[in-house]
């Protein structure tokens, strides 16, 4: 989970994240370089948030960012051992493994980010 706070109560509901990566410019300046717009319930007013993913939802999420790429990169070289080809186009079928299953990688609605109030 992220922690954040939301800042505004307009209809978009800004929530400032990561503040201790706020540069000294944004500090100053207040700049809202850090600032990110989510959809989320009218109950929650100003204060702290966690924001983050439905649990049920993370397998999927990780699945499709690190799992399809990885088994297109392993499966790449697999397939270059087993024609016993030289490393360098084990490297390349690796890359091109990857990069095939990369593709398919599924973008995900942002609806799925889940914000409530922080519990402390």
């Amino acid at each position: 989970m992220i922690k954040g706070r939301v800042v505004e109560g307009d209809s978009a509901k800004s929530i400032v994240v990561n503040e201790q990566a706020r540069c000294a410019g944004c500090a100053v300046k207040s700049c809202g370089g850090n600032l990110v717009t989510f959809s989320m319930p009218s109950s929650l007013d100003e204060g702290p948030v966690a924001i983050g993913l439905a649990p049920s939802m993370l397998g999927l999420v990780l699945l499709h960012s690190l799992g399809l790429p990885l088994v297109g990169m392993v499966g790449g070289v697999v397939f270059g051992v087993i024609l016993q080809w030289s490393e360098g186009s084990q490297f390349v079928l690796g890359c091109l493994g990857f990069g095939i299953l990369a593709s398919y990688c599924r973008v995900f609605d942002p609806s799925l980010i889940t914000v409530m109030r922080e519990e402390t």
